[in-house]
């Protein structure tokens, strides 16, 4: 019975071969690019870079050709190649390999999903968001993965997050959806979310609070729908 890894690198190697029948969908050009014979094809290309390790890329190269030294491409050939693909084609894969092994549930029934996007269950990433480079935002690629994540599961998951995450905004989009949250906030007098709160001054305590929240205004850099605390209730 072949052992895990290698399970998950066929299923890899299989996908890759079949987006390269279908290549046009993921690559910039599509009447131009790939459409050379290359060593650096569109199948070869994507399999390097999910080889990659540490190395100079000419050195990865050259493992990767098995050292074919007069035939192997050099660094400035794979840049060129590379530039061809669309950031959409790696989203694909992705998505693509990760419905060969479905996520599981832990024994009280919740599934437990990391700001990061893994299952921490099942020890593997469920959803990637990839922004352009000037655009990136931690708070909206969060809730961007809330969103979108599939309506049959929120119910019986549990979204974590460490501090830096306890947005009332944030909140909010886990609440619409209709999933539960644990996120670790920053003491108080950091000014942060705790700030807000009623707290004791010292020494140890658990107090429950509730927080009614309504949608304020619409905010495109920051997650899409903004929200603001209408009150708190006091402690319970």
């Amino acid at each position: 019975m072949p052992r895990f890894p290698e399970t998950v690198k066929t299923t890899l190697l299989r996908i890759v071969s079949d987006m390269a029948r279908n290549k046009k969908a993921f690559v910039r050009n599509p009447e131009t690019d790939f459409t050379r014979y290359r060593m650096l094809d569109f199948e070869n290309t994507v399999n390097f870079i999910l080889c990659m390790g540490g190395q100079p890329i000419n050195h990865e190269l050259l493992d990767f050709f098995r050292y074919v030294a007069p035939l192997t491409p050099n660094a400035s050939a794979f840049v060129q190649q590379m530039a061809k693909l669309r950031t959409e084609a790696f989203y694909y894969l992705f998505q693509k390999s990760n419905l060969s092994y479905p996520s599981q549930a832990t024994d009280s029934g919740y599934r437990s999903i990391a700001v990061d996007g893994s299952d921490i269950c099942s020890r593997r990433y469920l959803d990637a968001v990839i922004p352009p480079c000037h655009a990136k935002n931690e708070y909206r690629a969060f809730c961007d993965m809330v969103d979108r994540y599939p309506d049959e599961r929120t119910a019986s998951t549990i979204f974590i997050a460490d501090r830096g995450f306890p947005t009332f905004n944030v909140f909010a989009h886990v609440m619409e959806k209709g999933s539960f949250f644990l996120i670790r906030s920053n003491d108080a007098g950091t000014n942060g979310l705790a700030d807000k709160l009623p707290l004791p001054k010292e020494g140890a305590f658990d107090i429950t609070f509730r927080i009614r929240l309504v949608r304020k205004l619409y905010i495109p850099a920051r997650c899409g729908k903004a929200y603001q605390q209408i009150y708190s209730s006091g402690q319970e």
